[in-house]
């Protein structure tokens, strides 16, 4: 009864926390829509209200996505397919991704260590490709603009250590445990809101233990934050 009792608890929550981020980019459509019945003729406003519905439209999709995968990594069949995945292809994947994400933030692809040409590795192409998204998205959304992402690879004793680390607020050590909650946030220091609701993290960590590995961070406040995982090599 007391386990029934909490996940109730924990389903009031998820729902109170995913209405209390969908009524921002729902209020932001309808005002912009507003703005365009009454200012639709100018062009300019007209581009503006366009480009700001878009970016409102693209936040519930990134929502609705993280609820859906939430939904996915916490089912009884969760399950990865892992398969050869060339590593050149999941970084130049991760490398595109990072050009789209807002902020203005150069994407610096460094590689160490012992990497033949042409490495495969053993990994679900999707769920990885998740993983970095969500890392290099966390990335961006901490940074200042401008600031530089770097894109960490290095090869060891049969295995890929990925990182990818910002330049940015860094994390509070006691926040660090609570970030890999789910609706796990750490603390504003810069006194903003940041779009999100402390899935990815959460969602990313799940991912990386079905392949046998484990979600890090190294942090410094003010410094920036390194969050990184290992897939093996495929022989």
């Amino acid at each position: 009864a007391q386990r029934l009792n909490e996940l109730h608890a924990l389903r009031s929550d998820f729902s109170a926390m995913v209405a209390h981020e969908l009524d921002t980019p729902i209020a932001s459509v309808r005002k912009l829509n507003e703005l365009l019945s009454v200012q639709g003729e100018d062009p300019e406003m007209r581009a503006y209200a366009t480009n700001a519905t878009e970016r409102e439209l693209d936040a519930l999709a990134s929502l609705v996505s993280d609820v859906r995968a939430v939904a996915a990594v916490e089912s009884e069949g969760f399950g990865i397919e892992a398969r050869r995945l060339p590593l050149e292809d999941l970084l130049a994947d991760a490398e595109v991704y990072a050009s789209t994400l807002p902020g203005h933030h150069p994407i610096e692809v460094m590689v160490r260590g012992d990497l033949r040409a042409g490495v495969c590795v053993l990994a679900d192409p999707e769920r990885t490709g998740q993983v970095l998204r969500n890392l290099l998205s966390n990335a961006a959304k901490y940074s200042p603009e401008g600031t530089p992402i770097e894109l960490r690879v290095i090869g060891k004793e049969g295995r890929v250590r990925i990182e990818v680390a910002d330049h940015g607020q860094g994390i509070h050590q006691d926040d660090v445990p609570r970030i890999f909650e789910k609706f796990g946030r750490g603390r504003d220091r810069e006194r903003h809101k940041t779009p999100g609701v402390g899935l990815g993290l959460y969602l990313s960590r799940r991912i990386v233990r079905s392949h046998g590995s484990e979600l890090t961070v190294q942090t410094r406040v003010g410094e920036g934050s390194v969050f990184g995982f290992e897939l093996a090599v495929a022989t």
